[in-house]
């Protein structure tokens, strides 16, 4: 029974922390203002997905496909940004803010750079990449209008990404959920006039449903840059365009195998769903309805594995050693916990939002089944939200490297193609190698620290 009682306990002495200033930060309120800030994300979608299935269900099903590709681009600036805020995070806890600044500078100018010369690429071969995806028909030339305009302005998206980033590294992440809830607003009421049209607009169908989107990100984006030198944070011009030798090779360092592991993972998610039109569109449909709303699931533990990169980042750069361990225990277990019962939330709510969603039985009776196996979906994705972020704020980026791209293609991609099409399952068969995945990586990651193993991989010195 003290075994037990051990292990519900709960330490709030570790679920906070203090900076130089006195300041202090709590996990709870670290976690709000991101969790409402991914609600609103997530919710930019399903707003898209309700209004676009009303207007056409290829409609919805090709800008979701085309969304999936902008998401994996977008990811791999966020972990670029995020390798690079290792440096942030660990100095802003050892009261070094000179040398924050320059880190987060730094990463404002790579991935703008980096994001220009992407984005546009992007946009020159959208079609070939919407073909690549197994889009065919009226759903490739929807999903490649859609995913060219988008990917011409996708410097905005990345920018967005990065000064999140660096306004979190500070602890004000409630910065990142005042512009989120304005882009939403914005996204949303632009949405709505090209959709239903209660005024003529210049915008239309899908093409006017990226430009509203690309519309309110700048605007976010104009409000986030204002709030970042409202804080003082520390930015500077030569770290920016001439960075040190000794800071580009530590950004490098961490920065590369930071942003590989998920750019892998959201590159072998585009050949899962290449393997999905294999079985057919109706897959493919089902697939971004359920999405839809499964990734409410893991909302709440996402967002508590970002304050807990920030708790053990700024631990760490502190060297509290003990407290960044024992928190990442602590919370591994409500995490868990947490999208367990969201699942089975969604197990009993599953079929009535798809039947809001579609008329189509086949759809439905797909949709249901995946629902149920995203069960232990979310269970390895509670793990790796919390240890992934831990071993990243950390510095132990080369083992996750290993170990992620050992397992997101030859778990993921591996058994995706087994399951889904050489034994027949469909999409359902996808779903269970996407568990497998998430949970290969959740317990590999968890043994890795209890090794111990990531204290002697730091940033800084």
């Amino acid at each position: 029974m003290e075994k037990v009682r051990h292990f519900f306990s709960y330490d709030r002495s570790i679920a906070s922390f203090t900076d130089a200033n006195g300041k202090k930060m709590s996990l709870i309120g670290l976690s709000i203002p991101i969790l409402l800030q991914s609600l609103l994300t997530n919710l930019m979608s399903t707003v898209n997905t309700f209004l676009l299935s009303s207007y056409s269900e290829s409609a919805a099903a090709a800008t979701a496909t085309a969304t999936q590709l902008v998401n994996m681009i977008s990811l791999f600036y966020s972990l670029i940004s995020a390798g690079v805020n290792i440096l942030v995070i660990q100095n802003v806890g050892a009261g070094r803010m000179e040398e924050a600044g320059k880190a987060a500078s730094l990463s404002v100018s790579f991935c703008a750079a980096a994001s220009l010369i992407i984005g546009s690429l992007m946009s020159v071969f959208a079609r070939s990449m919407m073909q690549m995806m197994g889009l065919e028909g009226r759903l490739l030339e929807e999903a490649t209008q859609y995913f060219r305009v988008v990917s011409i302005f996708n410097v905005i998206s990345s920018s967005i990404t990065v000064f999140s980033n660096i306004t979190r590294a500070y602890g004000k992440t409630v910065y990142g959920l005042i512009c989120g809830i304005l882009m939403n607003a914005l996204n949303a009421l632009f949405n709505y006039i090209v959709i239903f049209r209660p005024f003529e607009t210049p915008l239309s169908g899908i093409t006017g449903v990226a430009v509203s989107r690309t519309l309110a990100e700048a605007i976010a984006l104009t409000v986030n840059i204002i709030l970042v030198m409202r804080m003082g944070v520390k930015l500077s011009i030569k770290a920016a365009l001439k960075p040190s030798k000794e800071m580009l090779l530590t950004v490098l360092k961490y920065g590369v195998p930071s942003s590989i592991v998920p750019l892998s993972w959201s590159i072998s998610q585009l050949v899962s769903t290449m393997i999905m039109a294999k079985v057919g569109s109706t897959a493919l449909i089902a697939k971004s309805f359920v999405n839809s709303f499964l990734n409410y699931v893991t909302i709440l533990s996402a967002s508590m594995g970002s304050a807990t990169a920030l708790l053990i980042g700024w631990y760490i750069g502190k060297n509290e050693m003990d407290k960044a361990y024992r928190l990442n225990l602590q919370n591994i277990k409500i995490a868990v916990l947490i999208n367990i019962v969201l699942s089975l939330v969604f197990l009993v709510i599953g079929e009535p939002i798809l039947r809001t969603l579609t008329s189509n039985e086949e759809v439905i009776s797909i949709g249901k089944n995946v629902v149920f196996v995203n069960l232990f979906v979310a269970v390895g994705k509670a793990m790796n939200n919390i240890e992934d972020n831990a071993l990243r704020a950390a510095g132990d980026v080369v083992y996750q490297l290993v170990v992620g791209l050992i397992s997101c293609w030859v778990v993921a991609v591996f058994f995706c193609y087994l399951f889904g099409v050489v034994f027949g399952w469909g999409l359902v068969g996808c779903w269970i190698s996407f568990a497998l995945d998430e949970l290969t990586r959740g317990f590999a990651y968890l043994f890795r620290w209890l090794s111990k193993k990531w204290i002697s991989k730091r940033a800084i010195k």
